[in-house]
């Protein structure tokens, strides 16, 4: 199995989440903080819809398969990405 370690090394994390429990819906925006190590990224993405992929703050092409979101000719070194998604939640919230 293929780990985002092998592509990013994170130093932080911002998370900005909305949840709607009646509607079981989810929408948020992640920003992950940290280092690149190859001029690709993939990032688990099981069941979710993305709205947009940034790399330092620019809007980025993406391929999203069935596990993965992956972005190519990203620059080495040190960058922000950002994805905004959205989800519908599982029968096991309450």
């Amino acid at each position: 199995m293929e780990r985002l370690l092998d592509y990013f090394i994170p130093e932080n994390y911002q998370l900005d989440l909305f949840v709607d429990k009646k509607k079981k819906f989810l929408r948020g925006t992640v920003k992950i903080i940290g280092k690149s190590v190859k001029p690709e990224i993939k990032l688990h993405s099981v069941n979710n819809k993305i709205d947009f992929v940034k790399i330092n703050n620019e809007k980025v092409d993406f391929k999203l398969g069935n596990d993965f979101l992956s972005v190519s000719g990203i620059p080495m070194g040190s960058l922000t990405i950002e994805v905004g998604y959205e989800r519908i939640l599982n029968e096991n919230i309450s």
